[in-house]
């Protein structure tokens, strides 16, 4: 059955009991059009929109507001403002909490897992896993773990251990001002 109602001026719907609509075909819109189109939800104590897991709920108390918005245990929520690609997004997956701005490699994010979280602006790294703190900056890196300390730039490094230093480079420079020592059980200098 098809049928269609054009209806003139305001028009409202009352029931003392409650209102269920079903739409058994391709699905229910509610459009407000127009130069003041606004559709409006209203609950005193709880709205909810559901599709298969994913849920966003609106529920109102004496004591606070909550909104939920959950995508199920293997949903994913993202909030993007801005051009695509390059706006403002926040995206959240199960295990995975990212917050970027920009494009893609030259624009800036962090990211969070259960074990790391991850700063990144362009091609600069900033990470923090339970093993230690990995930075890169072009072709320099710089970790620091409870084994050391290690920085790395191009064919030179450097390496602090509880058990040494290790200082490795085509070209070592030392310079003072006032004196350099050097001191220990065997000094070899070739």
């Amino acid at each position: 059955m098809n049928r269609n109602e054009t209806l003139w001026g305001t028009h409202t719907v009352c029931a003392y009991g409650g209102i269920f609509l079903e739409s058994r075909g391709y699905g229910l819109d509610l459009v407000a059009s127009g130069t003041e189109g606004t559709v409006t939800i209203n609950g005193s104590i709880n709205v909810q929109m559901v599709s298969g897991t994913g849920v966003i709920a609106v529920a109102s108390s004496e004591d606070s507001n909550t909104i939920c918005i959950s995508a199920g245990e293997e949903g994913m929520i993202k909030q993007v403002v801005g051009s695509p690609m390059v706006g403002a997004m926040i995206s959240m997956e199960p295990e995975l909490i990212t917050i970027s701005v920009g494009a893609e490699g030259e624009g800036s994010s962090i990211s969070m897992t259960p074990e790391s979280i991850t700063f990144k602006v362009a091609d600069v790294t900033f990470s923090m896993t339970p093993e230690g703190i990995n930075e890169v900056v072009d072709d320099t890196t710089r970790s620091n773990t409870p084994a050391g300390h290690v920085l790395e730039a191009a064919d030179g490094s450097f390496e602090v251990t509880p058990a040494a230093i290790s200082l490795e480079a085509p070209t070592i420079e030392i310079t003072g001002d006032g004196m350099i020592t050097m001191e220990g059980a065997i000094v070899n200098v070739n």
